[in-house]
Protein backbone atom coordinates (compact mmCIF):
# COMPACT_ATOMS: atom_id res chain seq x y z
CA UNK A 1 0.00 0.00 0.00
CA UNK A 2 1.25 3.49 -0.88
CA UNK A 3 0.92 6.17 1.78
CA UNK A 4 -0.78 9.13 0.10
CA UNK A 5 0.71 12.41 1.43
CA UNK A 6 -1.58 15.00 3.01
CA UNK A 7 -4.39 12.48 3.38
CA UNK A 8 -5.79 9.96 5.85
CA UNK A 9 -5.61 6.92 3.55
CA UNK A 10 -3.35 4.55 1.65
CA UNK A 11 -3.92 3.00 -1.77
CA UNK A 12 -2.72 -0.16 -3.51
CA UNK A 13 0.32 0.57 -5.64
CA UNK A 14 -1.14 -1.56 -8.42
CA UNK A 15 -4.50 -2.81 -9.54
CA UNK A 16 -5.49 -6.10 -7.90
CA UNK A 17 -4.17 -8.95 -10.04
CA UNK A 18 -5.58 -12.31 -11.04
CA UNK A 19 -2.90 -13.92 -8.83
CA UNK A 20 -4.45 -12.38 -5.73
CA UNK A 21 -8.08 -12.58 -6.81
CA UNK A 22 -7.80 -16.24 -7.82
CA UNK A 23 -6.73 -17.08 -4.25
CA UNK A 24 -10.05 -15.69 -3.11
CA UNK A 25 -11.99 -17.57 -5.80
CA UNK A 26 -10.29 -20.87 -4.95
CA UNK A 27 -10.87 -20.38 -1.22
CA UNK A 28 -14.52 -19.43 -1.42
CA UNK A 29 -15.82 -20.96 -4.66
CA UNK A 30 -16.94 -17.50 -5.74
CA UNK A 31 -17.53 -16.23 -9.28
CA UNK A 32 -14.54 -17.16 -11.46
CA UNK A 33 -13.85 -14.12 -13.69
CA UNK A 34 -12.78 -14.78 -17.27
CA UNK A 35 -9.44 -13.41 -18.40
CA UNK A 36 -10.79 -13.22 -21.99
CA UNK A 37 -7.89 -15.42 -23.07
CA UNK A 38 -5.30 -12.72 -22.36
CA UNK A 39 -3.62 -14.38 -19.36
CA UNK A 40 -3.94 -14.16 -15.59
CA UNK A 41 -1.12 -14.00 -13.02
CA UNK A 42 0.17 -10.39 -12.89
CA UNK A 43 -2.51 -8.93 -15.15
CA UNK A 44 -5.28 -6.94 -13.45
CA UNK A 45 -8.35 -8.97 -12.66
CA UNK A 46 -11.19 -8.11 -15.05
CA UNK A 47 -14.82 -9.08 -15.59
CA UNK A 48 -15.75 -8.32 -11.99
CA UNK A 49 -18.59 -6.22 -10.67
CA UNK A 50 -18.78 -3.88 -7.70
CA UNK A 51 -20.77 -6.58 -5.93
CA UNK A 52 -18.04 -9.18 -6.65
CA UNK A 53 -15.45 -6.88 -5.10
CA UNK A 54 -17.40 -6.61 -1.84
CA UNK A 55 -17.04 -10.38 -1.40
CA UNK A 56 -13.30 -10.15 -2.06
CA UNK A 57 -12.92 -7.31 0.44
CA UNK A 58 -14.74 -9.28 3.15
CA UNK A 59 -12.51 -12.29 2.46
CA UNK A 60 -9.20 -10.41 2.51
CA UNK A 61 -10.15 -8.52 5.67
CA UNK A 62 -11.02 -11.81 7.40
CA UNK A 63 -7.91 -13.54 6.03
CA UNK A 64 -5.28 -10.87 6.66
CA UNK A 65 -7.01 -9.16 9.60
CA UNK A 66 -5.28 -5.81 8.97
CA UNK A 67 -5.24 -3.11 11.65
CA UNK A 68 -7.48 -1.02 9.41
CA UNK A 69 -9.85 -2.85 7.03
CA UNK A 70 -9.43 -2.65 3.27
CA UNK A 71 -12.11 -0.98 1.17
CA UNK A 72 -12.65 0.68 -2.17
CA UNK A 73 -11.47 4.29 -2.45
CA UNK A 74 -13.90 7.14 -2.88
CA UNK A 75 -13.77 9.07 -6.14
CA UNK A 76 -12.09 12.04 -4.45
CA UNK A 77 -9.50 9.79 -2.79
CA UNK A 78 -8.80 8.08 -6.09
CA UNK A 79 -8.30 11.43 -7.87
CA UNK A 80 -6.01 12.75 -5.14
CA UNK A 81 -3.84 9.64 -5.32
CA UNK A 82 -3.92 9.45 -9.10
CA UNK A 83 -2.81 13.06 -9.49
CA UNK A 84 0.47 12.36 -7.70
CA UNK A 85 0.22 15.83 -6.20
CA UNK A 86 -0.12 17.50 -9.58
CA UNK A 87 -2.92 19.82 -10.69
CA UNK A 88 -2.37 19.08 -14.38
CA UNK A 89 -4.69 17.20 -16.77
CA UNK A 90 -2.61 14.03 -16.47
CA UNK A 91 -0.44 13.27 -13.46
CA UNK A 92 2.68 13.75 -15.61
CA UNK A 93 1.60 17.07 -17.19
CA UNK A 94 -0.83 18.77 -19.53
CA UNK A 95 -0.15 16.81 -22.74
CA UNK A 96 -0.61 13.15 -23.66
CA UNK A 97 2.53 11.07 -23.17
CA UNK A 98 3.01 8.40 -25.81
CA UNK A 99 4.12 4.84 -25.01
CA UNK A 100 3.76 5.46 -21.27
CA UNK A 101 0.14 4.39 -20.72
CA UNK A 102 -1.84 1.32 -21.75
CA UNK A 103 -4.73 2.59 -23.85
CA UNK A 104 -5.83 2.10 -27.47
CA UNK A 105 -3.69 2.85 -30.52
CA UNK A 106 -3.57 6.53 -29.53
CA UNK A 107 -1.02 5.63 -26.80
CA UNK A 108 1.31 3.75 -29.17
CA UNK A 109 1.98 1.15 -26.48
CA UNK A 110 2.81 -2.48 -27.25
CA UNK A 111 -0.27 -4.07 -25.65
CA UNK A 112 -3.45 -5.06 -27.50
CA UNK A 113 -5.44 -5.49 -24.27
CA UNK A 114 -4.55 -5.46 -20.57
CA UNK A 115 -0.89 -5.29 -19.57
CA UNK A 116 0.77 -6.83 -16.49
CA UNK A 117 0.52 -4.30 -13.67
CA UNK A 118 3.45 -1.89 -13.27
CA UNK A 119 4.47 -2.25 -16.92
CA UNK A 120 4.71 1.54 -17.14
CA UNK A 121 6.22 4.20 -14.91
CA UNK A 122 4.56 5.13 -11.62
CA UNK A 123 3.28 8.53 -10.62
CA UNK A 124 4.93 10.68 -7.94
CA UNK A 125 3.20 8.71 -5.17
CA UNK A 126 4.46 5.35 -6.43
CA UNK A 127 1.14 4.28 -7.97
CA UNK A 128 1.08 2.36 -11.24
CA UNK A 129 -1.61 2.32 -13.96
CA UNK A 130 -3.85 5.03 -12.55
CA UNK A 131 -4.06 6.07 -16.19
CA UNK A 132 -5.22 3.29 -18.52
CA UNK A 133 -5.05 -0.52 -18.28
CA UNK A 134 -8.47 -1.00 -16.59
CA UNK A 135 -11.23 1.24 -15.31
CA UNK A 136 -11.20 1.07 -11.49
CA UNK A 137 -14.32 0.77 -9.36
CA UNK A 138 -14.77 3.22 -6.47
CA UNK A 139 -17.21 3.24 -3.58
CA UNK A 140 -18.70 6.55 -4.75
CA UNK A 141 -22.01 6.93 -6.52
CA UNK A 142 -22.98 9.38 -9.23
CA UNK A 143 -26.11 10.19 -11.19
CA UNK A 144 -26.60 8.66 -14.62
CA UNK A 145 -29.10 10.08 -17.08
CA UNK A 146 -30.49 7.80 -19.75
CA UNK A 147 -33.57 7.31 -21.92
CA UNK A 148 -36.44 5.18 -20.72
CA UNK A 149 -38.17 2.22 -22.35
CA UNK A 150 -38.85 1.92 -26.10
CA UNK A 151 -42.27 3.46 -25.86
CA UNK A 152 -41.07 6.41 -23.76
CA UNK A 153 -37.92 7.61 -25.53
CA UNK A 154 -38.51 11.17 -24.38
CA UNK A 155 -38.55 10.20 -20.74
CA UNK A 156 -35.21 10.66 -18.96
CA UNK A 157 -34.43 8.11 -16.25
CA UNK A 158 -32.03 9.32 -13.56
CA UNK A 159 -30.31 6.52 -11.68
CA UNK A 160 -27.55 6.27 -9.11
CA UNK A 161 -24.62 4.16 -10.27
CA UNK A 162 -21.10 3.52 -9.04
CA UNK A 163 -18.19 5.50 -10.44
CA UNK A 164 -15.15 3.98 -12.17
CA UNK A 165 -11.97 5.96 -12.77
CA UNK A 166 -8.85 6.07 -14.92
CA UNK A 167 -9.70 4.82 -18.40
CA UNK A 168 -8.66 1.48 -19.88
CA UNK A 169 -6.71 -0.33 -22.57
CA UNK A 170 -9.57 0.11 -25.05
CA UNK A 171 -10.02 3.87 -24.59
CA UNK A 172 -8.39 6.86 -26.24
CA UNK A 173 -5.71 8.55 -24.15
CA UNK A 174 -8.07 11.47 -23.55
CA UNK A 175 -10.09 9.09 -21.34
CA UNK A 176 -7.11 8.46 -19.04
CA UNK A 177 -7.11 11.90 -17.42
CA UNK A 178 -7.24 12.15 -13.63
CA UNK A 179 -10.83 13.39 -13.84
CA UNK A 180 -12.07 10.74 -16.33
CA UNK A 181 -15.04 8.76 -15.01
CA UNK A 182 -17.81 6.42 -16.07
CA UNK A 183 -20.83 5.13 -14.14
CA UNK A 184 -22.27 1.62 -14.09
CA UNK A 185 -24.68 -0.43 -12.00
CA UNK A 186 -23.05 -2.45 -9.23
CA UNK A 187 -23.69 -5.85 -10.85
CA UNK A 188 -22.03 -4.98 -14.19
CA UNK A 189 -19.07 -7.11 -15.27
CA UNK A 190 -16.84 -6.02 -18.15
CA UNK A 191 -13.45 -6.92 -19.63
CA UNK A 192 -12.16 -3.40 -18.96
CA UNK A 193 -13.26 -3.14 -15.29
CA UNK A 194 -10.90 -3.80 -12.36
CA UNK A 195 -10.04 -2.21 -9.00
CA UNK A 196 -7.49 -1.42 -6.33
CA UNK A 197 -7.90 -1.19 -2.56
CA UNK A 198 -7.79 1.67 -0.11
CA UNK A 199 -7.08 1.60 3.62
CA UNK A 200 -7.34 4.28 6.32
CA UNK A 201 -4.04 5.24 7.96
Amino acid sequence: MADIPNSNFKLSQTEITFDIYDEYVNSTNSHHPSDAGWGRKSRPVINISWDDIQGFISWINNTERPNKPYRLPTESEWELASSGGSSTVYWWGEKALMNSVNCNQSCRDEFLNTSPVASFMSNQYGLFDTSGNVWEWTQSKGFFEGKGAKNSNKKIIIQQRYILKGGSWENDISKTKTTSRILYSKNTRHYSFGFRLAQDK
